[in-house]
């Protein structure tokens, strides 16, 4: 059976005996959509729908604690006994009621808190259980005697769903049932497909949503991060006397931003390089000893350096040989 939500309409009258000229039937125009959000909890008669076709609790209304039916108890209820003097013994009758909370749980699948009166037991059990979804859908006859009614008609509730009936079809699959009885059981009417093709969009709003949300907060660090390093690097040119003050180094370190990202770029280009290097001879400590063995053999770490840079160097003349010549080609067939 479908849920449908019905939002209360409040109209605002004006008194027909108040002034009304020009200033004061001005009203601010906005152009930003209405939040229509479930915000806050709900009472469990307001989450289930009055005249629900929901089967009746298989264990009926407590008798003997009928409180318990309001809420989610566990099957706890009063008990009875003694307070007993250590020195006289004398009997005092006393009674222990249920640790009972006020709680706002909420439900995955239904997507909305509903407030309950839970016991400290259950709420350990929720929190064990993994929600209280996961609670109130566990299939065993001991956790369906603790439901109550409250329990039973949520439990209700939550089979209705899209994603419960998704996730019942799939274990009733796994557990080798004909589809024929799964088709019987669970069936996949107009009206489910709707639902959950509008709670697939609904994820897929929120999703792009948070995937926007990152990008933008992602974008605002990288801004934030950047004008933290142009200050820096505007600092390091004017201590290395390249400018005549923080200033003018700051004006330099923004117009050699391109040039800096670059070679971060390059960067890590190379340190991925020098770890592929690195995992392909076995390790760290067979790197250095190789790195070693060429130093020896170039007579030198200065040597060896002056060597690694002069191949760095020719690598670069030719890659910018090679852009050149790829960029002049075009421009020769064009005249052609």
């Amino acid at each position: 059976m479908a849920l449908r939500f019905q939002f209360l309409l409040r109209s605002f009258t004006a008194s027909s005996k108040s002034p009304c000229n020009a200033q004061s039937s001005l009203r601010a125009f906005s152009t930003t959509t209405p939040s229509c959000k479930d915000i806050g909890a709900h009472l469990p008669k307001h989450v289930i729908p009055a005249g629900a076709p929901i089967p009746p609790y298989p264990y009926g209304n407590s008798l003997i604690f009928k409180q318990q039916d309001k809420g989610l108890y566990g099957g706890q209820m009063i008990q009875f006994g003694n307070n007993v003097s250590p020195k006289t013994e004398t009997k005092t009758r006393r009674h222990w009621l249920p640790n009972v909370l006020n709680k706002s749980l909420y439900s995955i699948a239904l997507g909305k808190k509903i407030k309950l009166r839970v016991t400290s037991k259950v709420l350990k059990t929720i929190d064990r259980e993994g929600g209280l979804d996961e609670y109130l859908l566990k299939d065993s006859e001991r956790r369906i005697a603790e439901l109550g009614p409250i329990g039973w008609n949520l439990r209700w509730m939550l089979m209705q769903t899209p994603e419960v009936i998704e996730r019942l079809r799939a274990e009733a699959a796994s557990s080798g049932i004909p589809q024929e009885t799964i088709d019987q059981e669970w069936p996949l009417t107009p009206e489910w497909k709707q639902r959950r093709e509008q709670r697939k969009n609904e994820l897929k709003i929120k999703l792009d949503k948070l995937q926007d949300d990152y990008e933008r907060h992602d974008a605002k660090l990288e801004r934030k991060n950047e004008s933290k390093r142009i200050k820096r690097v505007g600092y390091k040119y004017f201590k290395k006397g390249w400018v005549a003050s923080h200033k003018e180094g700051i004006k330099l370190a923004i117009e050699r931003a391109d040039l800096r990202a670059a070679k971060r770029e390059q960067s890590a280009i190379n340190y991925e390089r020098h770890l592929e290097e690195v995992e392909e001879m076995g390790g760290i400590d067979a790197w250095r000893a190789a790195r070693q063995e060429e130093i020896d053999r170039a007579g030198g770490k200065e040597k060896w350096l002056r060597e690694k840079k002069e191949r760095a160097r020719q690598r670069w003349i030719e890659s910018q040989a090679l852009s050149q010549a790829a960029a002049e080609a075009p421009n020769e067939s064009q005249a052609v």
